[in-house]
Formats: structure tokens, C-alpha cells, sequence
């Protein structure tokens, strides 16, 4: 089970080191964000972590900070749901939601009474590339609850009862999502945007698919590809390198690689050619709406040039062209936003809204103009300058809190992406122009090959989308 178990012990130092730092760290965004708005080039003065390699292969990385009397831990591990067997689609979720349900020598009861009573927070969760599993800490409390971080990562029980009492669980989780329209398109959407490709399983899975799950099956999965050469761990907070070294040595120098087999290839995902329209049946008053395409992986070089795009296109403020055009000028919505997915093997390009059953036919046809808008316009001086501005003014934040910092690094050395991807980014931004944009967008976006997925009532859809191709309706997953 998913833990987030916070004593008021622990809310309250938090709270009392957070006053004292307040001023502090309110003053040093105050001063970055006014320097970045002057000095558009500028490097991010990032620091670099310390590197640690265990005996075993896995690669330990530290960021010391003594704000607060705290630590963050963040383990990333290669289980994700693209290698679920088929027919056993929610292997991942599962492995990764029974990770924390007891180690060697250590049942679920004891570890679940060392947390509460130390406020200790431990989780573990898989998506659709690999499993992350974190602790948060006092310092002082760290012989106690580390080594069951490190059992629950190294010798993980996965127990039968466990196991089944989770499975239950989870088809309940998916039963419940029958009600969530955004979460029944998206899981469609990306079904039809990545066809055969893995990533088109949903990482939770499917009832069928945890049904076919055995005890084996996980222990397998496990096996496979819970090891530490594939895997990295984040520490940051008030720990020193020598002290991170000695815990990590002394509790997960005996996590050991299972097999020797090589990881499953996967290859990139096939383009999609010409429009196609998807509608789940589903009796609403308004309507989820997703389209989009294939889009790009996580070491395109191009990556920049389209965080501004995207910032410009639908980033999520209302600002942007998709905002200002279907919220605010026609009132389509109440929310639109577009993201190009950063994945391992290529993501997707999307953009994503609701509106009443009655619009949906003008809303797509909104953002499909402008899709070719930005594909055949040169975005204005102006767009480009906020753009930009806004990027890098808000990137820095990304690395005040541990949990963020931690994701970020993670980012960088589970990928093996270079540091120069932090360290430069505001420098890469800036730089960045109008031709620039435009070239990306002819590149990247193409509004005539595409997926539209609606979830809704079919009947009263249909006739609004037959323009723009064959409209077929399908089954939610």
C-alpha cells in the first residue's frame, strides 16, 4: 500500500524549520527571478550532486542541504507497465503497490508502526516506464526507518495475502474511473495514439489483466527488473556523503540483480497517417476531448524550442493561444492545455479540454486551426518574449523543494541525459527564436494526421466530427 502516513510531530518541526527559512528562501526566489528577468542568458547555478556507486552497481547521487532537519529519498527502478506481459496488464502497478507491504524480517505491520510513530513517510508507485519508491525523514530517525526503505527495495516480501488484497483493491480503483471522463479519454487517447506500441497499455492496468495475475507472476516481474545497475537513488537533505555512504553500504550493498537477461526491446512507435475520431459512449452533460500525435523523446534536440512553443500554444495559462481563443474569446471551456510527453522511447504530442456535448465539433475545430496557425504564422515578438520570460523565470523553482530537486536529478541520471540540460536550460531558452518556433512546429505538430478521442454521448457527437473523417465508436479500457 501507498503510504502517507504524517504524525503532527512531524507537521510541526517541519512547520517550525519552514518559519525560520521563510524570509530566507523568499528572498533568494525574489532575487533569482529579478536578476533572470534582466539577464536572459544566464546559467542556472545548479549543484551538482555527489555521485556514489555501490559494490553493486547502483548509483547513489546526494544533494546535501541543512535548511531543515530532513531527508528525501526517491529510488527509480526500470518496472514500468511497458513490460507487462500480455495479458497481464497491471503487473507493474501491482509489484510497485505490494513493494512497501513487507521486507525480509520485516512484516507490513512492523513497518507500518515504525513510520507512524517516527512521521515517516514511505511510497512506491510504477508508471508506465518504472516504479519510484520514496522516504521521507527527520534525520534523526534514519537508522530506524532507512533499513526498511532499503528491505522494501532490496527483499521485498510480496506476500500471497498481499497480494490478492491488493488486486481487489485495484479493480475497485478501476471500476471507480468509470466515472472519470478526463481519465477514460486519456487512457483511450493514448491507446489510439500509440496503437500496438507498449505504450499504449495503461499503466494501472485493466480488470481482466489483475485477474490473471499470480503471486509468481510478481516475483517474476521483480526478478527481472528490480536491479540495481538499472536503477538510481536521490538523497537530498541534511546528510553527508560519508554518513549516505554507510547507509547505503550497510543496507543495499546486498540488493543484487536476479537474472542476467537483457531489458525487452522496444522500438519507437509508429506515426499515425490521416485523421482518426474515437468516441466512448457516455452519458455526460459535457464532454472530455483529446487530440493529437506522436511527438518526441527525452534527448530531442529540438526540446527547447518547443518548451516555448508549447508555452505559447497551450501551456496551461490562459494566456496562451488555445486559452485565449476557446476560453476566453468563445467560452468554450473552462480549461485547455497542450504538452509534448517526454518519454524513453517517444511520447506524444497532445492537447486536451471539455466543453458541453453541443460545442465539441467547434471546439476541435478552434484547436485545429490553431494547430496550422503556429505551423504557417511566425508567432509575434511579443509571444516569444513572455514565453521565454516565463520559462525562465519559473524554472528555478522547480528546485526549492527536496521532492522536486530530487525528481530533477532523477530525470537527468536514470536517462542519462547530460547536466548541461539544467545547467543550461535558461541559456538554451533564451536563445531560442521566432524561426526557431516555426521550424519546430512544422516539424513537430501536424494537424493533418492526428487522433481525436471524445468521451460522451455518441448519438449527439457524431454528426459534429463526420466533416473531419470516419467517426467510430469504441469500448472504454
Amino acid at each position: 500500500m501507498i503510504r502517507r502516513t504524517v504524525t503532527l510531530t512531524f507537521i510541526t518541526l517541519l512547520l517550525s524549520a519552514c518559519i525560520h527559512r521563510q524570509s530566507s528562501q523568499t528572498d533568494s526566489i525574489r532575487n533569482y527571478v529579478a536578476t533572470a528577468s534582466w539577464d536572459r542568458s544566464a546559467t542556472f547555478d545548479f549543484q551538482e550532486p555527489v555521485q556514489i556507486t555501490l559494490s553493486n552497481g547502483l548509483r547513489v547521487f546526494l544533494i546535501e542541504r541543512e535548511d531543515i532537519p530532513m531527508v528525501f529519498f526517491r529510488t527509480q527502478v526500470r518496472g514500468g507497465s511497458i513490460y507487462d506481459p500480455p495479458g497481464k496488464e497491471g503487473l507493474a502497478y501491482l509489484t510497485g503497490w505490494v513493494l512497501t507491504e513487507g521486507a525480509e524480517g520485516m512484516p507490513d505491520e512492523t513497518i507500518d508502526a515504525m513510520m507512524d510513530s517516527r512521521g515517516a513517510i514511505l511510497t512506491s508507485q510504477a508508471f508506465s516506464e518504472s516504479c519510484i519508491a520514496t522516504l521521507t525523514c527527520l534525520k534523526k530517525d534514519l537508522d530506524d526507518v532507512f533499513p526498511m526503505y532499503a528491505g522494501i527495495l532490496s527483499r521485498p516480501s510480496l506476500d500471497e495475502t498481499k497480494i490478492r488484497e491488493s488486486i481487489g483493491y485495484l479493480k475497485g480503483d478501476l471500476l471507480r474511473l468509470k466515472n472519470d471522463l478526463g481519465e477514460l479519454c486519456f487512457r483511450r487517447f493514448r491507446a489510439d495514439v500509440f496503437g500496438d506500441h507498449p505504450y499504449s497499455k495503461p499503466y494501472k492496468g485493466t480488470i481482466t489483466g489483475l485477474e490473471s495475475i499470480e503471486r509468481q507472476d510478481v516475483v517474476a516481474f521483480y526478478d527481472r527488473y528490480y536491479r540495481p545497475t538499472d536503477a538510481v537513488l536521490i538523497a537530498v537533505g541534511a546528510i553527508t556523503e560519508t554518513e549516505l555512504r554507510t547507509l547505503c553500504e550497510s543496507h543495499l550493498s546486498n540488493w543484487t540483480s536476479r537474472t542476467a537477461d537483457p531489458l525487452p526491446e522496444i522500438a519507437p512507435p509508429k506515426p499515425i497517417h490521416g485523421i482518426t475520431i474515437r468516441i466512448i459512449d457516455q452519458d455526460a452533460v459535457q464532454a472530455q476531448i483529446a487530440l493529437g500525435h506522436i511527438g518526441i523523446d527525452r534527448r530531442n534536440p529540438d526540446q527547447f524550442a518547443l518548451d516555448v512553443l508549447n508555452e505559447i500554444l497551450g501551456g496551461g495559462s490562459l494566456a496562451s493561444r488555445l486559452g485565449n481563443e476557446v476560453r476566453v474569446n468563445r467560452g468554450l471551456t473552462y480549461g485547455i492545455y497542450s504538452f509534448f510527453a517526454r518519454r524513453e522511447f517517444t511520447g506524444e504530442f497532445a492537447v486536451s479540454t471539455f466543453t458541453k456535448v453541443e460545442s465539441v465539433g467547434q471546439v476541435v475545430e478552434v484547436i485545429l486551426n490553431e494547430l496550422r496557425k503556429i505551423r504557417d504564422t511566425a508567432v509575434s515578438e511579443e509571444e516569444l518574449r513572455d514565453a521565454k520570460q516565463g520559462l525562465i523565470g519559473q524554472f528555478p523553482l522547480r528546485f526549492e523543494e527536496y521532492e522536486g530537486l530530487a525528481e530533477e536529478i532523477s530525470y537527468l541520471y536514470y536517462n542519462n541525459l547530460p547536466i548541461e540540460y539544467v545547467k543550461e536550460y535558461s541559456q538554451r531558452i533564451a536563445a531560442i527564436s521566432a524561426d526557431d518556433l516555426q521550424q519546430a512546429a512544422r516539424t513537430y505538430i501536424d494537424p493533418d494526421n492526428l487522433t481525436i478521442t471524445v468521451v460522451g454521448p455518441a448519438d449527439r457527437i457524431e454528426p459534429q466530427l463526420r466533416s473531419l473523417g470516419v467517426v467510430e465508436r469504441v469500448p472504454a479500457i
